[in-house]
């Protein structure tokens, strides 16, 4: 049986899940919202009927392949059991939370789901949080599980910088002495130049980081195609601009074009005044 807030939570992730049916687009039609609703309803009671049974578990393996979030209502046996939760976690890692604390201390269940969705370091076991190569998959999938490695871990120049590569905002997870050192603040921006905006105020009016960063962001600004000719060898090939940045750029180009030549038409030497300027 569940709680209020189960029900709650429940209802909330059955939004979702008939959100994900209609592409995430809230514009589709009632009905198509409703038969996403019918469906998600539908696989809950298929799992539900489940025995805590070896007979039932190629049954439970074939949904949770498809759908990993049905862990939530399966049996306590297909909880612990480490197939099946392998099977959840790798079509959704976030489905590590359903899963019985034995598996979740489990080293290649938690890797699995950690590559699927880096944040379920979260339903990780304490001691694997401990573990570096748990946390660097994480990380490498979504900067902002840092937030969830042990302490130790997050001073591990490494596994920091893994993090924010993927996530710049990441670097507020770090240790608090990691983002007090220079050395590694200048790697961070090398890494991701978006970095700089969540460094330490004192570094970012520090002339090497600042210049560090804009260097990235002005090489990332361009990338190096195959040549269309001989004469294109070297020439790198900026990126295409979102539509309202080119609208931008077209309209800041035009008027650059009717603004007059500012050529002052006085002489040194003249009065005093105010220079006229000659229009055109």
């Amino acid at each position: 049986s569940l709680s209020a807030g189960d029900g709650r939570r429940g209802a909330v992730r059955t939004g979702a899940a008939a959100m994900g049916a209609t592409g995430g687009d809230p514009r589709r039609s009632a009905a198509t919202v409703a038969a996403a609703k019918k469906w998600h309803r539908e696989i809950i009671e298929k799992v539900s009927v489940l025995r805590e049974d070896e007979r039932d578990k190629a049954t439970m393996l074939n949904v949770l392949k498809h759908h990993g979030w049905a862990l939530r209502f399966s049996p306590e046996m297909f909880q612990t059991d480490i197939d099946t939760v392998s099977a959840a976690v790798k079509n959704w890692g976030l489905a590590l939370e359903y899963a019985h604390p034995d598996a979740r201390n489990t080293k290649k269940v938690c890797e699995l789901a950690v590559q699927q969705n880096g944040m379920a370091l979260a339903f990780v076991s304490t001691a694997l949080r401990k573990d570096r190569s748990v946390v660097l998959a994480a990380v490498s999938t979504s900067g902002a599980a840092l937030e969830f490695a042990s302490k130790a871990l997050r001073k591990d120049w490494e596994v920091a910088l893994t993090a924010v590569e993927s996530d710049p905002k990441a670097i507020l997870a770090a240790d608090e002495e990691l983002k007090g050192d220079r050395d590694f603040v200048l790697q961070a921006v090398a890494c991701n130049p978006l970095a700089l905006e969540f460094v330490d105020k004192s570094f970012r009016h520090d002339r090497e980081v600042v210049q560090t960063a804009w260097r990235q962001r002005r090489s990332a600004s361009t990338l190096s195609l195959p040549p269309a000719g001989p004469k294109a060898a070297s020439r790198p090939v900026p990126l295409q601009l979102p539509p309202r940045r080119r609208r931008r750029a077209a309209s800041a180009a035009q008027a650059r074009q009717r603004l007059p030549p500012d050529e002052p038409v006085f002489k040194l030497g003249s009065p005093a005044s105010a220079p006229r300027w000659r229009w055109t």
